[in-house]
């Protein structure tokens, strides 16, 4: 287990270092810089303002001096802002961190009551009901979902706030449209590994020996019929990550994902560096996690790599 860990610790640590110098490359590769405005500034101005963030040094230089700043926790000053990047981060981290605990449990919920609950009537009427929506839901981008549940829940029926972040009410609905697709995945990865773990002889003997269906679901089932879901999380978490960008503005919410989006618009490059930089952890250590979990739920993780 400790080679297994050392392994995708040292895995994990190359591709976060990837993520954020392809990211870093692509930004200094984007034409345009955060000073371009309407009225053009002056070449000395321009000059002093370059000088001052270090913009006139090479490229390999400004990267040295931003992994330099990672490892002491400086992200640098905002280009567009009066407030430093950590600053930002700070405010808008947690926004953005909170709506993606509610998804993931909406998604979870969702997925892992409906996933069983279909694996146990096999082609019978809860099954196909269980993934007809699943494939709706899978079907259904959060773009789409999003202006729809606003417009039943905010504007026709007027039961639920459709944007900002205040009470909490306001959690509901960009739970729910960021939960809805990936519990649907979820539903459809527990069936399957579900029916695989039901058709083992081992539960056959458990039958056999006449042990409750409850306790054999919960001792001998879920643990093995639960492994796909497990290590579907890592990419379900990326996802609900990747897509707070699109809740958030639809939304209205004052997390990381909406300032982004501005950062992008308003080339502030350090702003959108210190975001893939931090999304890119948050991702990383997720997987990691997840391999984790997997590793210990499945022995056979374990022994292959002793």
């Amino acid at each position: 287990m400790g080679r297994y860990l050392l392994k995708r610790l040292l895995q994990a640590v190359v591709v976060w270092w990837a993520t954020i110098t392809i990211a870093f490359v692509m930004l200094k590769l984007t034409p345009g810089d955060p000073f371009s405005t309407e009225r053009a500034l002056s070449p000395q101005v321009l000059a002093q303002l370059e000088a001052h963030y270090g913009l006139d040094q090479p490229a390999w230089v400004q990267y040295l001096r931003y992994f330099e700043g990672l490892f002491h926790g400086d992200f640098g000053p905002s280009y567009t802002s009066t407030r430093s990047v950590n600053e930002i981060l700070g405010q808008t981290l947690p926004v953005s961190l909170e709506l993606g605990a509610w998804a993931l449990l909406v998604a979870l919920a969702i997925g892992l009551g409906a996933g069983t609950a279909a694996a146990l009537k096999h082609n019978r009427w809860p099954d196909y009901t269980v993934m007809s929506f699943a494939m709706l839901g899978i079907c259904l981008p959060t773009f789409v979902l999003g202006p729809i549940f606003q417009l039943l829940f905010g504007v026709q029926w007027r039961l639920l706030p459709v944007s900002g972040w205040f009470a909490a009410d306001h959690r509901i609905l960009p739970a729910i449209t960021l939960g809805l697709v990936y519990g649907a995945i979820i539903a459809r990865v527990t069936r399957g590994g579900m029916l695989e773990v039901l058709s083992q002889d081992f539960l056959k003997t458990a039958r056999a020996k006449g042990l409750p269906p409850m306790e054999i679901l919960l001792r001998h089932t879920l643990r093995g019929g639960l492994l796909p879901t497990v290590s579907y999380l890592g990419p379900a978490i990326a996802g609900i990550v990747s897509g707070s960008f699109v809740i958030e503005t639809i939304f209205q919410i004052p997390g990381l994902g909406r300032q982004f989006v501005q950062a992008a618009l308003n080339r502030d490059l350090t702003l959108v560096l210190g975001t893939v930089t931090v999304y890119a952890t948050l991702i990383t250590l997720a997987n990691l996690l997840v391999d984790l979990a997997v590793a210990w739920l499945d022995p056979r993780v374990r022994s292959h790599h002793a």
